[in-house]
């Protein structure tokens, strides 16, 4: 049971237990402490299923410690926005937002056993059911019968005020090696339920202020909509990604993969790419590219005892390091 219970209002309690010595019993007294509240940021909490943005923001609003606390997330030009009252959202009914709700992913590094961001929330909108399929650019981006996850990290703060906050205690356990088959998918489910009042407000303020003031997020997003102009008018200037990438000091695909397979060309780097990410993490490379491929693709020799993974790891390196790659030609 945590100590700390919030509900709509805000109004926060805790518990404790106080025991009389003379005559021999206890019991468990719930005492109000909303205007104390940052006395109680390292302390569990539960949350009532109807608390909204606005009543976190009830919690800092006029709370100069809080305030203090908070600063680096912004909490001042966010309350200073808040405090001009909600606003409604024009939209679409498959695009509303039904809840917000507070998650944690963890990063799990299968090759070290090293656990990342462990105790870490993240905030995103969890919206309605939707009631039929939803394409977008020819392409099926919101399924019947199933909720959609929204980033609200440009979202303005007025529109929000209204949610509810929600804490999903389940974890996904992610794999974080970038060399290994299951890079970014979920290894493993579990729970933890714990949650203090201190990361409950800060991962909410976080998000909110992820691209810094309301004013820099309004910035942001009217790039955007420029951006997006230019290319609906057709005047938008693009540049290939591999261009891009080589502008950032990367090594070309072509030129890396040619320094480890022999028909690298023939296949083309987008069919190299693929047949490179299936391998196995721990089967030999040139097996798996002889299964795959048919033969199309050989492994030069100098690394054809290179297992999956490590024949990705020496690969992206490669694609990271000019000068490794010219001493090795």
């Amino acid at each position: 049971m945590s100590e700390l219970q919030l509900l709509t209002g805000p109004r926060l309690l805790r518990k404790s237990w106080v025991y009389d010595d003379d005559q021999g019993v206890g019991e468990w007294v719930t005492t109000e402490v909303t205007d104390r509240a940052s006395e109680y940021l390292f302390h569990e909490l539960e949350t009532d299923s109807g608390v909204t943005l606005a009543d976190v923001f009830g919690l800092v609003m006029d709370e100069p410690i809080m305030q203090a606390v908070f600063r680096q997330e912004f909490v001042v030009e966010l309350c200073a926005e808040v405090r001009k009252g909600p606003v409604a959202k024009e939209e679409e009914a498959w695009q509303r937002i039904d809840y917000l709700e507070l998650y944690q992913l963890w990063n799990f590094d299968t090759s070290t056993a090293t656990y990342e961001e462990v105790g870490r929330y993240h905030l995103h909108g969890v919206g309605v059911v939707q009631e039929a399929d939803i394409f977008e650019h020819g392409h099926l981006a919101h399924t019947k019968g199933e909720r959609t996850k929204w980033s609200i990290s440009l979202s303005p703060v007025r529109e929000l005020l209204h949610l509810p906050v929600r804490v999903n205690h389940e974890v996904l356990i992610c794999e974080s090696d970038i060399d290994a088959k299951q890079y970014a998918k979920t290894l493993q489910t579990v729970k933890s339920e714990r949650i203090t009042l201190g990361n409950f407000i800060r991962e909410v303020l976080w998000e909110l202020s992820w691209h810094g003031t309301p004013e820099d997020s309004e910035k942001v997003i009217q790039g955007l909509k420029d951006q997006m102009a230019e290319i609906d008018a057709g005047t938008a200037k693009t540049t290939p990604h591999e261009e891009v990438m080589e502008r950032f000091g990367f090594v070309s695909d072509k030129v890396v993969y040619a320094q480890f397979f022999v028909g690298s060309e023939d296949c083309g780097p987008s069919e190299v790419y693929r047949a490179l990410h299936d391998l196995e993490d721990h089967e030999l490379a040139h097996d798996g590219l002889q299964r795959q491929l048919d033969g199309k693709l050989q492994v030069r020799p100098q690394f054809e005892k290179l297992t999956g993974r490590a024949l990705r790891m020496a690969v992206r390196e490669a694609r990271h390091n000019k000068s490794d790659l010219a001493t090795s030609k």
